[in-house]
């Protein structure tokens, strides 16, 4: 694994990355608009709901950080609205230009752009007709991170910090204290030994420390939740859980029968994906993998239960995942160090 830091690998690679990164992080943000269209307008609502606090969900009422950011910038640039946009185009910037160099590091410049391909076509292939939220953006940047910590080897220190920040942008950053949790025990069956307690101990405490700051935000924040009666959905008022097994199987089944024009088949393929890669790298590769797969299959269990499968781009905390997992799979070997 190349060593170097960041911003000199960057610069070693000249200003084409940049430019990559910029140009494909354009791209996704006029693909969202072309396929959302006017509705657009409802995902920047969402934002400006939970600054005010008024989220379409009580459980939207604990993702501050892309909304905070965005009523930040809206002075500087004149509007909620553009700082809405801009925050999303560089979050975008910043994965694609993270997922360029982790696959660097890992494997080389050419799985470096298979990588960056295979990130952005996913994107694209996930982006539904009407919601895109602000966070998600945010999950796709965290996720990258999470992905290159977990193969770099990282302390429990650097995966903390990075919870610290996801847990502001969603709850999906439960994933990965859960990883810190679970990883350590894998690691100490397969050798046989001591589990790294460190690790397992931070990932308890972001745990129970996230858990405390997303109940909190919501009790302190949330003035009124509007959804149930902006969408006519009033049993679902008050709910800090929202169980959607019965409509996604129910979806699922549907997306097989009768597949359709906006291609919902995709999602019974790329749901699984995240299994199948797991095995394969793991096998080709060893236990980082092991671990890294096993964080995002229980991503993949709980989707079918908390996720809206409709909503395609719920997948987006799967991507970085497939993206780095396909670079491996065609390059074959790691990068000596």
């Amino acid at each position: 694994m190349d060593r170097r830091p960041f911003l000199q690998i960057v610069e070693v690679h000249g200003i084409s990355w940049i430019l990559a990164a910029l140009l494909g992080a354009i791209t996704q943000f006029r693909m969202i608009v072309t396929i959302i269209g006017a509705d657009y307008g409802d995902s920047i609502a969402a934002a400006q709901g939970v600054v005010a606090g008024t989220p379409h969900w009580q459980v939207y009422q604990s993702r501050v950080l892309g909304p905070w950011v965005a009523q930040f910038l809206s002075g500087p640039v004149g509007s909620f609205h553009a700082a809405h946009v801009l925050y999303t185009i560089g979050l975008y910037f910043a994965a694609g230009l993270t997922m360029l160099v982790t696959a660097y590091r890992l494997y080389g410049v050419t799985a470096a752009w298979i990588a960056f391909l295979c990130f952005h076509l996913l994107c694209m292939v996930l982006i539904n007709s009407r919601w895109h939220y602000i966070w998600d953006g945010g999950d796709l940047l965290s996720f990258t991170l999470f992905c290159y910590f977990v193969l770099a080897d990282k302390d429990w220190r650097w995966m903390t910090g990075l919870f610290c920040v996801s847990i502001l942008n969603r709850e999906s950053a439960f994933f990965i204290a859960a990883w810190m949790i679970l990883y350590p025990f894998l690691v100490a069956i397969l050798d046989r030994a001591r589990p790294r307690l460190p690790m397992a101990l931070a990932g308890m405490a972001c745990l129970v420390a996230g858990a405390l700051l997303v109940q909190g935000l919501r009790v302190v924040l949330l003035h009124r939740e509007i959804g149930p009666s902006l969408f006519g959905m009033p049993e679902m008022a008050g709910r800090s859980f929202h169980p959607h097994l019965h409509d996604n199987m129910i979806y699922l089944f549907d997306a097989i029968r009768h597949p359709t024009m906006e291609f919902n088949i995709l999602i019974v393929v790329l749901l699984p994906a995240p299994l199948v890669l797991t095995g394969l790298l793991a096998r080709r590769f060893g236990r980082r993998y092991l671990g890294l797969g096993l964080a995002h299959s229980l991503i993949v269990l709980s989707l079918p239960i908390v996720g809206v499968l409709s909503e395609t781009r719920v997948l987006f905390d799967l991507v970085p995942f497939m993206a780095i997992g396909f670079a491996a799979l065609i390059q074959g070997q790691e990068k000596p160090a």
